[in-house]
């Protein structure tokens, strides 16, 4: 990944970026998760 010196400046960006995707990746699973189960009902 990324080199140890890099690692110290953007470390904080990366995680700022995990959280985003993490984020983005739960509300899709909740959006298409309520859709489906509005769909089925």
């Amino acid at each position: 990944m990324a080199h140890p010196d890099a690692h110290r400046t953007q470390d904080e960006p990366t995680d700022r970026w995990w959280v985003v995707a993490a984020w983005l990746s739960l509300g899709l699973v909740m959006v298409g998760g309520l859709a489906g189960a509005a769909g089925l009902g």
